[in-house]
């Protein structure tokens, strides 16, 4: 997946209309969201010059790396966290009151 959106993203950021429409006819384009499909077909009819930066494609790519390089939450369920709470209550954002 990161490999298709890194060569989406550099499609749309050379602007070459030729590779962003096979990008968009691969299966894999199904799997983005409609907002990225939507931008990335809009940016292969504008010209070469145009000045519109592909953000939704940039932003979904950038969240799906942070996703992609986040732990599995399976990988830590055995062990112990790794910072203890000092007192069983911890505090909140709590009001004193005086009586």
């Amino acid at each position: 997946m990161m490999s298709y959106l890194d060569s989406l993203c550099q499609a749309l950021t050379a602007r070459d209309p030729v590779a962003i429409q096979q990008l968009l006819d691969h299966p894999m384009a199904e799997t983005l969201p409609a907002s990225v499909r939507e931008e990335a077909a809009a940016l292969a009819l504008q010209p070469a010059n145009a000045t519109r930066a592909p953000l939704r494609a940039f932003v979904f790519a950038h969240a799906m790396a942070q996703l992609m390089a986040a732990p599995s939450r399976g990988a830590s369920a055995g062990r112990e966290p790794t910072r203890q709470p000092t007192s069983p209550v911890a505090p909140r954002h709590e009001k004193h009151v005086a009586v």
